[in-house]
């Protein structure tokens, strides 16, 4: 692969890295981080590189992406990384994140996140304080939890568990 160019000047680039950026250095979860430099990185690939060697990614079938999509369920709260996931359904991280995508309608990491708020509405309706809660399914923080909970389910944790309340 090679550049031609050293300065890239299109506004799709500098957007995805700029989220590339602000997720690294944020507090995100590491998929959400490495999800947003892999799109930057391919989106960087496709418009400004050329390949003197095309290769095909392997194929992937249904059952590669089941089984990543059971390893975050099943391990949805610790903080996985995309080389994780790709080692585990055989796939490179670019081919896993496009396949996953495709076949599961989400981003690896928007569907770990939607896992997480899933257990922390049960977890609420337990009882159990709402800082817990978002410790409990992997967010850094309460502000993190409570910012992504409302953006799902359209109320604040603690209005959610007040509701359920009465």
């Amino acid at each position: 692969m090679a550049f031609g160019a050293g300065v890239v000047a299109e506004t799709a680039v500098y957007n995805a890295l700029v989220r590339a950026h602000d997720a690294i250095t944020s507090r995100d979860a590491r998929l959400v981080s490495e999800s947003r430099l892999l799109a930057a990185l391919a989106i960087l690939t496709a418009h400004h590189a050329s390949w003197a060697v095309v290769r095909r990614p392997k194929a992937s079938s249904a059952s590669n992406i089941r089984r990543v999509k059971e390893l975050i369920d099943a391990r949805y709260a610790e903080d996985l990384s995309i080389a994780d996931l790709a080692v585990a359904a055989g796939l490179s991280p670019y081919h896993l994140m496009r396949q996953f995508r495709r076949q599961i309608g989400l981003p690896i990491h928007a569907y770990q996140i939607q896992r997480r708020i899933e257990a922390s509405k049960q977890l609420l309706a337990s009882g159990l304080a709402v800082v817990e809660v978002a410790l409990d399914v992997g967010f850094a923080d309460q502000s993190h939890f409570s910012k992504r909970f409302k953006d799902l389910v359209g109320a604040s944790p603690a209005s959610y568990q007040r509701c359920l309340r009465g």
